[in-house]
């Protein structure tokens, strides 16, 4: 069933199926397009385009070019950007939360690929961290450290020796 409907309010679409109802349309409060998943706009959005071209996703109000949102936890409110031919990777990004074990306002690079909780990069309170979600350096790497150049090596402490050579 599909009712089109338009009035002085919303200009909208309606999509019906077994109890599912998808809105599509106008928004008249804010001239916003939005698509949501109830009986009208503007009431559980799932999709908006504000008036100054702003994509929503999960977000009813978008105050950037892309705004995702959720509050559902996990890496449900990031992104995730995956190479789908052979061999590719996928890898999301997502910040945390107060319930996430990695506690709240981190920034994570995941590597979703095998499945692991392994983080790639972790920001947090002006930390960045590699291979850990709570660092507390300005940088901190957990693992074998290597920092090369084409002709010669610098420093590589994969036995925790502790040790740093600098040379010209």
């Amino acid at each position: 069933q599909m009712l089109v409907q338009g009035n002085t309010n919303d200009a909208s679409i309606k999509f019906n199926k077994s109890g599912q109802s998808f809105v599509v349309g106008i928004d008249a409060t804010d001239d916003s397009f939005r698509i949501a998943d109830s009986g009208s706009l503007g009431t559980n959005d799932k999709l908006v385009i504000n008036s100054s071209g702003r994509l929503g996703i999960g977000d009813s109000d978008p105050y950037a070019k892309l705004s995702i949102a959720s509050g559902s936890g996990g890496n449900n409110t990031g992104m995730q950007i995956k190479r789908t031919d052979a061999g590719g990777a996928k890898y999301w990004i997502w910040p945390t939360a107060t319930v996430n074990g990695e506690g709240a306002g981190k920034l994570l690079f995941q590597d979703a690929t095998s499945g692991s909780a392994v983080d790639v990069m972790a920001f947090s309170g002006g930390n960045i961290g590699i291979a850990t979600k709570n660092p507390t350096a300005k940088l901190q790497v957990e693992g074998t450290l290597a920092i090369r150049s084409s002709s010669s090596q610098y420093f590589n402490d994969s036995n925790n020796a502790n040790n740093l050579t600098m040379t010209d």
